[in-house]
């Protein structure tokens, strides 16, 4: 759903970058699916810090970062956008 999205949007916008890796879907100190261990909050502040310097470094009038979850909550959410 999400490379469809940016598929369709990229014309519009003057950069899109994607990375659709695969990165740790669990950490070994997690207790369940609910459970966010520190380094799990580490490498999502560190992901987010990666881009948000790209960003600034490109001179991005906005910066956008989407959480998979909340597509499959909200189906809706790239067509608000």
């Amino acid at each position: 759903m999400l490379k469809e999205w940016v598929a369709q949007a990229r014309p519009h916008y003057h950069n899109i970058d994607f990375d659709s890796k695969l990165y740790p879907q669990r950490y070994l100190s997690e207790k369940g699916p609910m459970d966010w261990p520190e380094e799990r909050f580490k490498h999502i502040i560190s992901l987010r810090q990666e881009a948000l310097e790209e960003a600034r470094k490109r001179g991005a009038d906005f910066y956008f970062v989407s959480k998979l979850y909340i597509i499959i909550l909200l189906p809706n959410t790239f067509a608000v956008i």
